[in-house]
């Protein structure tokens, strides 16, 4: 599910998809991974692309 990071991941102000648990009211929490050095920075790579796209468009 895409959500809006706030320092999960080491990233913030990007709204990226990452593992959630649902509820009966929807989001519960974002699942925070413990992923390898070479995931997390593909993950900072597209975070960053996606910042990047909406500043063009904004």
């Amino acid at each position: 599910m895409s959500v809006h990071l706030q320092g999960e991941y080491g990233l913030r102000d990007v709204s990226i998809g990452v593992p959630v648990l649902l509820g009966g009211q929807g989001l519960d929490r974002i699942l925070q991974l413990d992923l390898n050095k070479d995931d997390l920075a593909k993950l900072t790579e597209s975070a960053q692309v996606l910042k990047d796209n909406l500043a063009t468009v904004i």
